[in-house]
């Protein structure tokens, strides 16, 4: 009778055990794998500050860029990057969002601290026909990319360590004309709304709590089946 009492006792504490890890870990990863509540989710995440509307979302690396703007303001333009968990759901690694629309650049940290410049577009539509990323320091400006601006909505993807900016700060946009005129001031301002950051640079606290339980759970394991064999 006592052997059986240690064995519901010690299904129960493993249950425990695995309940509260997957609970947990699905509570830092809640952004489900198509998508459906990618919204609400990064609305959540910006307290709310802005109502998210996604454009748009592409792949890079085994990270998700997402293209959005908020619903009451068109002059939004914002990036989030996502990260994905064991469970094939994602959480939110960098978000920043910037009243210059229509295009935005924003510099992104991700989990092993490597940094990616995200350039985000919404309607660009003409006269603006193709952008440059212009860095600068306190003497010269460089351009280090240009692109045609092939659709109305994209997102392209830099990797910063690609490109030597010889301690230059990070850049803004240029947008120009078919005629190479430089139309940015026209087109957009500079209103910077706010940046916010989530574990960048890191594993996740939920990570090191769930492999922490699994090993919890399998000492446990470990402990009974000793103890049924004294």
């Amino acid at each position: 009778m006592k052997l059986d009492t240690c064995k519901i006792v010690s299904i129960l504490i493993t249950a425990a055990i695995i309940v509260s890890a997957v609970f947990l870990y699905s509570s830092i990863y809640p952004i489900r794998h198509n998508f459906s509540n990618l919204e609400n989710e990064l609305t959540d995440y910006a307290n709310g500050e802005i109502q998210i509307q996604v454009i748009e979302t592409k792949r890079f690396d085994k990270y998700t860029a997402v293209l959005f703007t908020d619903k009451n303001d068109e002059s939004v333009v914002g990036m989030a990057a996502l990260s994905k968990g064991m469970n094939q759901k994602w959480r939110v690694s960098d978000i920043t969002f910037e009243k210059t629309a229509p295009i935005g650049n924003f510099p992104v940290t991700v989990e092993n601290k490597r940094i990616y410049i995200l350039i985000g577009g919404i309607n660009c539509t003409e006269p603006a026909a193709s952008y440059e990323y212009v860095a600068y320091s306190t003497v010269d400006p460089e351009t280090y990319f240009e692109k045609e601006i092939e659709e109305p909505n994209f997102i392209d993807v830099y990797n910063y360590e690609d490109y030597y900016f010889g301690g230059h700060w990070f850049g803004h946009i240029k947008i120009f004309d078919a005629d190479k005129n430089d139309i940015t001031e026209e087109l957009s301002g500079h209103e910077y709304i706010t940046w916010k950051n989530l574990n960048a640079g890191g594993v996740p606290l939920a990570d090191y709590l769930f492999f922490l339980m699994i090993a919890a759970f399998g000492l446990f394991a470990a402990y009974v089946l000793w103890k049924y064999n004294d």
